[in-house]
């Protein structure tokens, strides 16, 4: 009766898997790694429940600003985070805050991709709902100068109201001021509590005091700094390196990161862009290693988590997928991919379970 059960479960996940588009892998006897979601016979066994589509280095600029099919490449690359220097001095300046706070915050809320738009509808640079962009005069949530000052000016407004506490304004940036109200602190949300560790991360992160963030006041957020405009020689090469990627010429692309990393060995954007180049070349043990050493130096970076879960699936490594996805869900700020994880961790225990 057991077996009959155990066979019956089996055969429901098989046209489950099928329904989702399950991945195939098979190895040949050169070693060589096939990846496939229709396998053409009993050679290839199945590593991933469901089909996922990697994440890709975000470009390191804008070169045009407007909402357009270009913004989709834009997911391709981690942006440069010199872009908006300018705005971002400005909107501090007016309205009395840390740059670095306010480039932490554009840093998790979009990622520097101006044309983002979230699934509820929140738009541009600092992600403001249409209601916000109303409430602090921004006509056009994705012109990144307008957006910047509209979402500082929001910002500045819950730090008055939350008298100063960094925590609680951060918190009512993201989640509304109510909640932060209703429960007397950071809401209990998950997304809530991760944004609120994640911003202050790359605070300590981009200030040039690292413990500028440490007070959780409004005077942490009044250092009288500036961040500098002109790019620098480590910006440049990124960009040069995006643009041989953006041109289709992934080989010298691939090459430029590395001469990149020879000199900036620790830098983020240089490691997940490289780990992001071979992941597509399919160079899948590399791709692993260089997103671990990307994690390394940011381990809230969530792009990187996603991808290397990907990759230890797609080589029928479920429990490093899984203790990845475990990690994923602690830094997500959505909480629709928080959820998205735990659903591919328990098809992965299911999946476990059955063979």
């Amino acid at each position: 009766m057991k077996r009959s059960i155990w066979l019956a479960g089996l055969m429901m996940l098989t046209l489950a898997l099928e329904a989702g588009a399950a991945i195939y892998s098979y190895r040949d006897e050169h070693g060589r790694l096939f990846l496939t979601d229709c396998p053409p016979n009993r050679n290839y066994k199945i590593v991933v429940t469901t089909r996922k589509e990697r994440e890709g280095p975000d470009s390191p600029s804008q070169a045009t600003f407007a909402v357009s099919a270009q913004s989709s490449a834009q997911k391709f690359m981690l942006p440069n985070d010199e872009t908006f220097s300018q705005y971002i001095n400005e909107a501090a300046r007016v309205h009395d805050l840390d740059p670095y706070l306010i480039k932490s915050i554009i840093k998790v809320e979009s990622d520097f991709d101006p044309n983002v738009r979230s699934s509820k509808g929140a738009q541009g640079l600092m992600q403001l709902i249409p209601s916000t962009a109303r409430l602090v005069g921004c006509d056009d949530s994705y012109d990144p100068r307008q957006n910047i000052l509209g979402g500082t000016n929001y910002l500045r407004m819950m730090l008055k109201r939350f008298d100063g506490q960094l925590d609680y304004a951060l918190a009512a940036y993201n989640a509304g001021p109510g909640n932060v109200e209703k429960y007397q602190g950071i809401p209990p949300f998950r997304e809530t509590r991760n944004y609120v560790r994640k911003v202050k991360h790359y605070y300590k992160q981009y200030a040039a005091n690292p413990g500028a963030a440490k007070e959780g006041t409004a005077k942490a957020a009044k250092k009288a700094r500036v961040i500098p405009v002109i790019h620098s020689d480590l910006s440049k090469r990124l960009a040069k390196a995006y643009d041989l990627f953006n041109s289709g010429d992934i080989e010298r692309a691939t090459e430029s990161y590395r001469q990149i990393l020879n000199i900036y060995p620790t830098n983020t954007q240089a490691l997940y862009n490289l780990a992001c180049l071979l992941d597509m070349e399919r160079c899948y043990e590399e791709a692993t290693d260089v997103y671990t050493a990307a994690l390394k130096q940011d381990p809230y970076l969530d792009k990187a988590l996603y991808n290397l879960a990907v990759i230890y699936e797609r080589l029928g490594m479920h429990k490093e997928a899984i203790d990845t996805w475990k990690h994923y869900v602690t830094v997500a700020k959505d909480e629709e991919k928080i959820v998205m994880a735990e659903r591919f961790m328990r098809e992965l225990r299911d999946y476990a379970a059955l063979n």
